[in-house]
C-alpha cells in the first residue's frame, strides 16, 4: 500500500495541539511554573505591588494565558520550519515486512520488528522509531479501506500499538 502525504505547518500545529499533555502532573506543572515565577516577581516589586494588587493580577494573567501560549507556537514553529524533510512530500510504502519511506532529499527503509511503538491518533499515525524519533503519517491521505489494512498489518506484526477502534 502506498501513501503520498506532504504536511503543511498549520497540520503539524494541530497536531501538537491536539496532543497537548493532557495528564494531571503535567498541567499542573505547566500552571504551577507562571505561578510560581509570579509570585517570585511580586515579592521582587513588592512595594510597586503592595497598593495595587490589581496590576499584579494583570501581569500574572499575561504571562498564563498570552506569553505561555506564544512561546509554545514559536517553538512548534521553528522546529518544523527547521526540519525540511518534514516538509517534503513523502511517500509511504506498506507491506508486511517493512516500511520504505521515500522523500524528496532522502529514502530510507525499516522493518516492523525494529519499530519502537506505533501509535494511532484521530488525524494521525506516529511510528516511533525510537522514543524520541518518530514519522508522523496524517491520516487524511489514506481511505478507510487503508486505514484498515495497517491496522491489520500493525496487529499481524504484534507491535507494541495503540489504534482507534473507529
Amino acid at each position: 500500500m502506498e501513501i503520498q502525504t506532504k504536511i503543511i505547518f498549520k497540520d503539524y500545529w494541530n497536531l501538537h495541539l491536539n496532543n497537548f499533555p493532557k495528564n494531571v502532573v503535567s498541567l499542573l506543572i505547566i500552571f504551577l511554573v507562571p505561578i510560581v515565577l509570579s509570585i517570585y516577581f511580586y515579592k521582587i516589586f513588592e512595594d510597586t505591588f503592595q497598593n495595587n494588587n490589581l496590576i499584579y493580577l494583570i501581569i500574572l494573567l499575561i504571562f498564563i494565558f498570552i506569553y505561555f501560549p506564544y512561546r509554545h507556537y514559536k517553538t512548534i514553529k521553528k522546529v518544523f520550519y527547521s526540519n525540511k524533510k518534514i516538509q517534503e512530500n513523502i511517500v509511504y510504502t506498506f507491506n508486511e515486512e517493512k516500511i520504505h519511506v521515500k522523500g524528496e532529499s532522502f529514502e530510507s527503509e525499516f522493518t516492523w520488528k525494529s519499530i519502537f511503538k506505533l501509535k494511532e491518533l484521530k488525524d494521525w499515525f506516529l511510528i516511533y522509531q525510537s522514543m524520541n524519533v518518530m514519522n508522523i503519517v496524517p491520516k487524511k491521505n489514506f481511505t478507510k479501506e487503508q486505514i484498515h489494512e495497517l491496522r491489520q498489518i500493525i496487529l499481524k506484526n504484534e507491535l507494541k500499538a495503540k489504534l482507534r477502534n473507529d
